[in-house]
C-alpha cells in the first residue's frame, strides 16, 4: 500500500501485484491539472524511444561518450531539450534492459 495526502487527509492506495493502482473512489475536486502538452513525454507512460534513437542510444555508448554529453547532443541535434522524445532515464533504462537481454542471451547459450 501506498499513501497519499489529499486535502490534509491521508488515503491509501492500494498497489496491485501487476503494479497498477486500483481506484475505489474518485472525487474531481482532489483532482489535478492535466500535463501540458510539451511536457507529456517526460511521463513514463509516454517515453517510448524509436529504432532510430536506439540506433543513437548505441552509437554513442560505443564511442564511449557519457549519457549526460549523449543527451544534450540529442537535444542540440533536435533543436532544444523538449523536441527529444525521451529523457536520460529512458535512455539509461534502454541500455540497462538491452545488457540484460544480452546477459539472458550468453547465459542460454552456455547451456546448449
Amino acid at each position: 500500500m501506498t499513501s497519499q495526502h489529499v486535502n490534509g487527509k491521508l488515503r491509501n492506495v492500494p498497489l496491485e501485484k501487476n503494479k497498477k493502482y486500483v481506484i475505489h473512489e474518485f472525487v474531481k475536486e482532489h483532482n489535478h491539472l492535466l500535463q501540458l502538452l510539451e511536457t507529456t513525454h517526460m511521463l513514463a507512460s509516454h517515453c517510448k524511444i524509436t529504432k532510430v534513437q536506439a540506433y543513437e542510444i548505441n552509437l554513442v555508448e560505443h564511442s564511449g561518450l557519457h549519457q549526460k554529453t549523449s543527451f544534450q547532443l540529442m537535444s542540440t541535434h533536435m533543436g532544444h531539450i523538449a523536441n527529444v522524445e525521451y529523457i536520460q532515464l529512458d535512455a539509461k533504462n534502454y541500455l540497462k534492459a538491452k545488457r540484460q537481454r544480452s546477459m539472458v542471451y550468453r547465459k542460454v547459450g552456455y547451456l546448449m
